[in-house]
């Protein structure tokens, strides 16, 4: 059974953001349902109101073998909990078979597709067709693969957060419910793209009159690409390049990007973050309030929160990263109009 440390790796989050994007877990981890044995084959996922006797007669199994299966409910089925999901069957068991008497009311749309190993909670109950997500997938991506909105692939799969947050690498994700979803889409072959032959490869959809395109690097973001270019702003940017999405959670390294048009060429680009600041700029002096060092030129002496640029960031994806604008962002460090320094620390709360 995973733990903490094991899905922060595999996923590439923070201990801190794991425990607060899901309320149930608890700093020391605690919170995960553990004890499920790992041959399982089969799966069910308790609605309120179920109870272990309940789910025992309707797989067919004792209560003794539901509670080997899954020790975490305990022999006293306390540990029941409404939306997990239970194992109710190994290699080799059989259910038993009993006498009911035959009911004649509608069956439940529930599915009969036995849910992966590796899900989130509150995924659809009526789901019949499972994607697993791999590293560098997003929402739109998987939603258009499968031929679906990307409405329905979270309000089917909740756990992602409406701005996709929460996919996680290696877990599985509902795309396809009765009457929604018809399995995944051929994907079209690309367009020729009006680029050089010796020029960088590009993502479909690139305006047709581009003149400069930039290739993307490891570690780049849409805002890093875009402070680089001083008439170049973040909504032209993703315009230009609309497979980027508007979250920018498609910016590929080594693909060429537009920075310039015909009616709007590039400007000469400039590095971002800086490596390190001009001499004649210097990060403030004198606050009362303490702050670390060094801090970037101008930065408001009342800053409740300090962050320290890495390579690859920029204003928009600092601001995105604390919830805040990348006009907060200007505003609380006026001098460096967003060309921020690398390993120098930036004010983002004030």
């Amino acid at each position: 059974m995973e733990t903490c440390d094991y899905i922060e790796q595999e996923t590439g989050i923070t201990h801190q953001d794991f425990v607060a994007w899901n309320p149930s877990l608890k700093e020391d981890c605690s919170g995960i349902n553990e004890g499920i044995v790992e041959n399982c084959n089969r799966w069910y996922k308790a609605s309120p109101g179920d109870t272990c006797d309940a789910i025992s007669k309707k797989g067919g199994f004792t209560l003794k073998q539901f509670a080997a299966w899954n020790l975490a409910v305990g022999e006293d089925c306390s540990g029941l909990w409404a939306h997990f999901y239970y194992c109710t069957s190994v290699p080799g068991f059989t259910p038993s078979m009993t006498t009911t008497t035959t009911r004649t009311t509608p069956r439940s749309p529930t599915s009969d597709i036995s849910a992966p190993t590796k899900t989130q909670q509150g995924i659809i109950d009526t789901c019949n067709q499972w994607a697993q997500a791999k590293s560098g997938d997003n929402c739109d991506g998987i939603a258009r693969k499968y031929g679906i909105s990307s409405k329905d692939f979270k309000d089917w799969n909740p756990a992602v957060q409406d701005d996709c947050s929460g996919l996680w690498a290696n877990y599985y994700y509902c795309v396809s419910i009765p009457g929604r979803g018809s399995g995944p889409v051929p994907t079209p072959q690309p367009k020729p793209t009006p680029t050089k032959p010796s020029g960088p490869r590009t993502q479909d959809g690139i305006v047709a009159d581009c003149q400069t395109l930039y290739t993307a690097k490891k570690g780049d973001s849409c805002s890093s690409i875009v402070s680089q270019y001083g008439n170049l702003d973040l909504a032209t940017f993703v315009k230009w390049n609309p497979a980027v999405g508007e979250d920018c959670y498609n910016l590929w390294a080594n693909y060429g990007y537009c920075v310039g048009t015909k009616d709007k060429p590039a400007s000469s680009p400039h590095a971002s973050p800086s490596p390190s600041p001009p001499p004649e700029s210097k990060p403030p002096t004198g606050c009362s309030k303490p702050h670390p060092e060094p801090t970037q030129p101008g930065a408001l002496c009342e800053c409740n929160k300090w962050y320290k640029v890495s390579r690859g960031d920029g204003c928009w994806s600092i601001a995105q990263k604390f919830g805040v604008t990348e006009d907060d962002i200007r505003r609380w460090n006026p001098e460096s109009d967003c060309q921020l320094w690398l390993n120098y620390n930036v004010c983002v709360s004030a």
